[in-house]
Parts: structure tokens; C-alpha cells; sequence
């Protein structure tokens, strides 16, 4: 669970010092059994409020780039650390933390098996075990592991994305999940979504809690754990003590980690957020052209011009950002070649996505690295 920590904090976004500082959580809905005394404190504060209450599962939400996924996975992270630093023997005390994206949850290609809660957790475990498929015993004896902790409440499940369940299977894979709680009481969940899907009604029974905008404090304190240039901390935060439109969009965490590196080599300050992104990309575009003369203006115009369409066919096709495997990376880039006549190597401007940490690649899987980027390129799709 760590190194999965690490992995996902290199691909992009890096926060320094403790989420505790940066990152907060509002009770926005409790339910009749339980009420929080904290109206606003940390998730982790809030998680431990919740099981002091005898509840088993509570749900975070909060819209793109507040730090859903990048909380979840630092909880799990330390709840792996508490078990690597001493404790021995699994219990509900010191579960085994399974973080679990869901953007993946639904069935492959032309497969005809349905993937399930149980298939997702014995993938994760097995993915540090390695033990071979064709190992079947070791697989059985692992499964049946796996379901004894999950009958004594000795595994915390962290799913992540809600929202982010490819369209086709919502509704299957939203009622997989409600029986899976509904058949293993004991195990503690953490799920999240984005704030827009917690009026569908699925968390209707589960304690709720919204991530806050950081206010004025945060953001300083955020700005001085990760802009190392004094006079790009003091020009970000003077604009956005000026502006209330500016502070809005940069207390969201992934949108000002972005802003720093925006002002770091630009020195301007977009005035939107996704102005903020654009520059970004444009940024990388251009770093680009520097280190490669294959990327002449004409490549970078057709590289943008494929990822635009790759982020569009995604969202109408999944209505998500999922891994996609490489055929349907090529074979979505090849049509819109094809329609134009675009003449690049799709290959190139795969590897180039990857190199440039706009798509990140997980055996030969591929998506956005994300959500907000693969929501540019969407936009920029409608305006071309």
C-alpha cells in the first residue's frame, strides 16, 4: 500500500507536510443513530469520531481536485505504516488498509466473467504477493485468507471514486458494493465521491462529510510547503488576498499546486482555473520542444489534437477516467488520424503523453493522470 502511495504522488501532484494541515473535512449529513460533536476537523479525526461511535462506514466528498484520492490513499498509507512499525497480528484495532480505485470496477473487454468486490481485493494483496495465476492452490488459500479477515472485521476498505464507475455499470456495481457492506458488517469503509453524485441517494444511511476549500491560512501554509521561490509565494498569495474569485479556484489543493509551477515559469497568474491548467500543459508542450526537435510545432498541434479526442471518446464512452488498455488508445487516436490525415506516429505521441505525465501508464494500461486534465482536453475538444 505505501509503495502505491508513492507511485500515484510521483505520477503528478506532490503536497508536502501533513494533509492534516491542508486538507479538511465538514460534517455535511449524520445519521440518526450518530452525532458528531466536530463540525470541522481532519478526515482522520473524523474516521476515528465515527468508529468511537460504533459506525462502520462513512463517505467523503468533494469535487474534482480537493484531495479525495490523494487523502484516502494517505490514510491507507498510514495505516500500513502503523502495521509495518510493530504490530504483528491483524485485528479491527489495526486492520489491513486495501485501497481500491474505482474508476476500474467493471468488466473487461470481451470478458465474460463479472468482476467483483472480492476479485478487486485479492487482485491488491496478490499484486505485493505475486503469486502466479497459474498457482491456482495458492490463490484458493489466498481467497479464503482473505475472506476470513473480511468475516472478523480485520481489513479497512478504501474505495475510492464512487462517481468515477464507468456509466454502463453504476447501477450493477453501486448495488455489488451496498451488498458487500450489507454481508460484511464488521470491516470498516471509507468511500468517497464527488460532491454532485451524494444526491443520488446511495449514501442516504452513512455518515457524510465534505473537503473544505482551504481558507486563507491553509493556502499560505500550502504555499510554503510546496512553492520553493519566496517571491512566487508572495505573488500567489498578495493576488489571492486581492481576489475572491482567485480564492476560490486556488483552495482547491490540486489547482494551486498546479498555479505554483504555472508562476514559477511563466510569472503570470491565469485568471480561471482551467486558464491554469492550459498554461500548464502549454508549459509541457513547450519543455517539450526544447528537449525533442521531433516535437516541431506541427507534431505538438497534432499531439493535442489526439489527446483532445482521447479524453472525449473516454468520457462518452465512460462518463469516468478509467485505465484504458493500449489497443483502445491506438485504436481511438488512429480514428481521428485517419479522419484528418494526420501524419504522426501514434506510438510517438503515446510515449511522449506518458514522458510528459499527462497519461500515466500501469501495464499497459492508460488514463489521465488526472480527472481535471482529462476535463481540458475535453473542453478544448468543444472549442476547436
Amino acid at each position: 500500500m505505501q509503495s502505491d502511495f508513492d507511485e500515484e504522488q510521483s505520477h503528478f501532484i506532490h503536497i508536502k507536510g501533513k494533509f492534516e494541515d491542508i486538507i479538511h473535512a465538514k460534517t455535511i449529513k449524520d445519521i440518526e443513530v450518530i452525532s458528531l460533536e466536530l463540525d470541522e476537523d481532519t478526515v482522520e479525526n473524523l474516521r476515528q469520531e465515527v468508529k468511537r461511535k460504533g459506525i462502520r462506514k462513512m463517505v467523503v466528498v468533494g469535487n474534482a481536485g480537493m484531495g479525495k484520492t490523494t487523502t484516502t490513499q494517505y490514510l491507507a498509507s498510514r495505516d500500513a505504516e502503523i502495521l509495518l512499525n510493530g504490530y504483528n497480528n491483524l485485528s479491527m484495532g489495526n486492520p489491513l488498509p486495501i485501497y481500491i480505485a474505482l474508476k476500474n470496477f467493471k468488466e473487461e473487454e470481451r470478458q465474460k466473467t463479472i468482476v467483483s468486490i472480492h476479485d478487486l481485493i485479492l487482485e491488491k494483496v496478490n499484486k505485493s504477493l505475486k503469486i502466479p495465476v497459474e498457482e491456482t492452490q495458492k490463490i484458493n488459500q489466498l481467497r479464503h485468507y482473505l475472506e476470513k479477515l473480511l468475516r472478523e472485521g480485520k481489513i479497512t476498505l478504501f474505495l475510492d471514486g464512487m462517481n468515477e464507475i464507468p456509466k454502463d455499470f453504476k447501477e450493477s456495481k453501486r448495488n455489488a458494493i451496498d451488498k458487500f457492506m450489507e454481508d460484511y458488517k464488521k470491516v470498516f469503509y471509507l468511500l468517497t465521491s464527488r460532491k454532485e453524485d451524494y444526491s443520488s441517494g446511495f449514501f442516504s444511511h452513512i455518515p457524510t462529510f465534505e473537503l473544505q476549500k482551504m481558507n486563507l491560512k491553509q493556502i499560505e501554509l500550502f504555499l510554503d510547503k510546496n512553492a520553493n521561490d519566496e517571491t512566487v509565494r508572495h505573488h500567489i498569495f498578495q493576488a489571492v488576498q486581492k481576489s475572491a474569485i482567485l480564492k476560490q479556484f486556488v483552495g482547491v489543493p490540486f489547482i494551486l499546486s498546479v498555479l505554483i509551477q504555472v508562476v514559477e515559469k511563466n510569472g503570470e497568474i491565469p485568471d480561471s482555473y482551467s486558464k491554469i491548467i492550459g498554461a500548464f500543459i502549454n508549459n509541457l508542450y513547450h519543455w517539450q520542444q526544447r528537449q525533442d526537435k521531433a516535437f516541431d510545432d506541427a507534431t505538438r498541434q497534432n499531439t493535442h489534437f489526439l489527446l483532445c479526442h482521447l479524453a472525449t471518446q473516454i468520457k462518452q464512452t465512460y462518463d469516468a477516467n478509467p485505465d484504458i488498455s493500449f489497443k483502445q488508445v491506438l485504436d481511438i487516436f488512429k480514428q481521428r488520424k485517419e479522419e484528418y490525415e494526420l501524419a504522426i506516429d501514434l506510438h510517438y505521441v503515446l510515449k511522449t503523453a506518458v514522458d510528459l505525465n499527462i497519461l500515466v501508464k500501469k501495464e499497459r494500461k492508460y488514463t489521465f493522470v488526472h480527472q481535471l486534465f482529462a476535463e481540458y482536453y475535453v473542453q478544448e475538444e468543444l472549442e476547436l
